[in-house]
């Protein structure tokens, strides 16, 4: 692939999963857009309607190195994200705007494995190893979201970095990290960064 693939609302891009249906987006190192967008006709105008865009079933090889292989920033009908693996990204996934379901992923290397934003979103099982973040937050809010079963490991910066403005109601459940060795960039496995924060929980 060499240009943005466009996932319109109500259609579902999927392949039989990995090793079988393999994407490569190595030569979009430079590019200045996502591999994938989700909910938009073209860069800057979304779809109408409040029927859910979807992928999922891929194996994803590189993308932009400023840019997210998959983006999902829709403010209304959401996104579903699940059963891909995302090797080499700058940013692996941006989940923001509303109601964004993610799970069964995993990403490994590059900058930000998930960068988070918004409201209502739901991410299950995911693995993130060898990036400078795990998970990190964005913008100017981060709320009313859940993350289970979240493993992330051998992070060079921080498995959690919150740094969003605001967040309110996130809860992470059954979260695992992993460091075999301590980078001199380590900030923690979780890092808050922020100026406010309600009703953030980290369980198990």
């Amino acid at each position: 692939i060499t240009g943005t693939v466009f996932v319109h609302k109500g259609q579902h891009l999927y392949g039989v999963g990995e090793g079988g249906s393999k994407i490569d987006a190595t030569s979009m190192t430079a590019y200045g857009a996502p591999v994938f967008k989700l909910g938009f006709a073209s860069t800057g105008v979304q779809d109408l309607g409040t029927v859910t865009a979807e992928i999922s079933g891929l194996w994803i090889n590189g993308g932009p190195a400023n840019q997210p292989v998959i983006d999902c920033n829709i403010t209304n009908s959401g996104a579903n994200v699940h059963d891909i693996v995302i090797n080499a990204p700058g940013t692996g996934i941006n989940i923001a705007g509303v109601q964004v379901r993610a799970s069964n992923l995993q990403i490994y290397g590059g900058n930000i494995g998930i960068q988070l934003s918004g409201n209502t979103h739901q991410l299950d099982q995911i693995s993130i190893l060898d990036a400078n973040y795990g998970i990190a937050t964005s913008g100017s809010e981060c709320a009313d979201t859940t993350v289970n079963g979240l493993t992330v490991g051998f992070v060079k910066y921080a498995g959690i970095q919150l740094s969003s403005t605001a967040h309110a109601n996130v809860n992470l459940t059954g979260s695992s990290f992993v460091l075999n060795e301590q980078f001199p960039t380590f900030l923690g496995f979780i890092s808050v960064n922020c100026s406010n924060a309600r009703n953030v929980t980290f369980n198990g």
